[in-house]
């Protein structure tokens, strides 16, 4: 029965569906079209079914390090960082590494300390200048070791026979500012016992007992400086804490 307040379509009274004519199915309302290669837009903040969402450019996920010094981040366990017996080894086959250019250096200075006295034992200004000459070069080649292998991979030759490295604690890579800044406690203590045995070489008795008293304080500091990661939470030498820099597993 028709509802008597509808009003009637002239063309069905009698409130029929329109058939679709045989074998075609009814009309749907079409979907806008896509450009080509462009995927459907998702509604704002939400992802497709399946996809991780994207960090923006440059930006890691919360709780990843970033990678640095060739994968190696700060540590988060105590067990990343390199043990005192490791460190020592690497140091050692360092020495070992650098008596060759030492050699060399003395030869051609005329034997280093051996030569600051000639065949009658007596003490001459040539010999003095000739140790100067000696000891400056043998450390420009130590320090400079030391300063390049650390400055670029953070590792000396020995520290990578032992597999430890140098790395900053704040995550970023190393460079020759801070591995100079790992030498600063042996290259005064260097400077001082240079000082004190030219002025000792001399027969100059004015000041030796200051900078004497001076050079055993150094020798004192660069003997803790050695010994601190026996105690250090995070085996840290002196050295590392004024560079601000880890010895770590690599």
């Amino acid at each position: 029965m028709s509802n008597p307040y509808q009003p009637q379509d002239p063309n069905n009274p009698y409130g029929q569906q329109p058939q679709q004519p045989y074998g075609q199915q009814p009309q749907q309302p079409q979907q806008p079209q896509q450009p080509y290669g462009q995927q459907p837009q998702q509604p704002y903040g939400q992802q497709p079914y399946g996809q991780q969402p994207q960090q923006p450019y440059g930006q890691q996920p919360y709780g990843q390090q970033p990678f640095v010094q060739g994968g190696y981040a700060v540590p988060n366990a105590a067990g990343m960082y390199a043990g005192w017996g490791a460190r020592l080894g690497a140091y050692i086959l360092d020495v070992l590494v650098l008596i060759i250019p030492s050699v060399i250096v003395s030869l051609i200075t005329g034997g280093g300390f051996a030569a600051s006295f000639n065949l009658t034992g007596n003490r001459t200004a040539s010999s003095i200048g000739m140790l100067i000459i000696g000891t400056l070069l043998n450390l420009v080649i130590t320090y400079g070791y030391f300063i390049y292998f650390h400055g670029t991979t953070g590792q000396t030759l020995g520290k990578k026979v032992l597999n430890i490295r140098v790395i900053r604690r704040n995550n970023q890579a190393m460079d020759f500012v801070a591995a100079a800044k790992r030498l600063a406690i042996t290259f005064a203590s260097s400077a001082v016992s240079l000082l004190v045995g030219i002025i000792s070489f001399g027969d100059s008795l004015t000041g030796i007992g200051i900078f004497s008293l001076i050079n055993f304080a150094f020798s004192i500091a660069v003997l803790l400086d050695y010994l601190w990661p026996l105690w250090d939470p995070q085996k840290q030498a002196l050295h590392d804490k004024v560079a601000d820099t880890l010895v770590v597993r690599a």
